[in-house]
């Protein structure tokens, strides 16, 4: 447990340590958000007519109007190595800003391990939350970064999300803003099988 937090404090100094190995004490790291910071507030000016994408939209891939990710990690992910994790670590949040359109964390509950507490919580939550209720235009999530460490047979990736204010609708059109925000999300993964799974997350400074 020690060995674990010291790697993670590591990458929120985004130091990279080299060899953080160890033996573990068969304690498993706790999370301490199940979700990530949002905070909503009524829209008094917005109409349902609206605009097809958020206010103040980047154009990036994880912040524009464009197609939805595809159901299965990219190329990049498939190695098991430190990059494939990274990328996997990158596209998994991006999932979570996906879910934030279609109202359903399908997508991230498979690739999160069965032990994942925190990555349960958040896959109902978002299931709940938005069933029949508000969501995004498209995606607002963008990552802006990610730095990765390999400890105990896992990896521990630092990824850096950003989201701008942006506009959330329900079925009538009434619509809501959703106030921007940043923060880095500690990420373990693991690899099962043939793919990889989130083992724990979460939300830092």
């Amino acid at each position: 447990m020690a060995r674990r937090v010291m790697c993670a404090v590591a990458l929120v100094g985004a130091v990279v340590l080299a060899g953080c190995g160890g033996e573990a004490d068969g304690e498993e790291t706790s999370s301490t958000s199940t979700v990530k910071p949002t905070v909503v507030k009524p829209d008094p000016s917005a109409s349902s007519s609206g605009t097809s994408g958020p206010e103040g939209s980047s154009g990036s891939a994880s912040g524009s109007s464009s197609p939805a990710l595809p159901d299965e990690p990219p190329a990049e992910a498939e190695p098991d190595t430190k990059e494939g994790a990274q990328a996997f670590a990158v596209w998994y949040w991006q999932q979570m800003g996906e879910a934030e359109v279609t109202g359903s964390g399908r997508l991230y509950r498979r690739y999160s391990a069965h032990t994942c507490e925190v990555c349960r919580d958040s896959a109902d939550r978002s299931d709940a939350q938005y069933e029949g209720q508000y969501r995004a235009r498209s995606n607002p999530f963008d990552v802006r970064g990610v730095e990765t460490v390999k400890d105990q047979g896992e990896f521990l990736s630092k990824v850096a999300v950003a989201y701008e204010d942006y506009a959330v609708v329900n079925p009538s059109g009434d619509e809501q803003t959703v106030e921007g925000d940043e923060f880095h999300s500690i990420v373990t993964i693991r690899r099962e099988r043939d793919d990889w799974v989130v083992v724990d997350w979460l939300i830092t400074e």
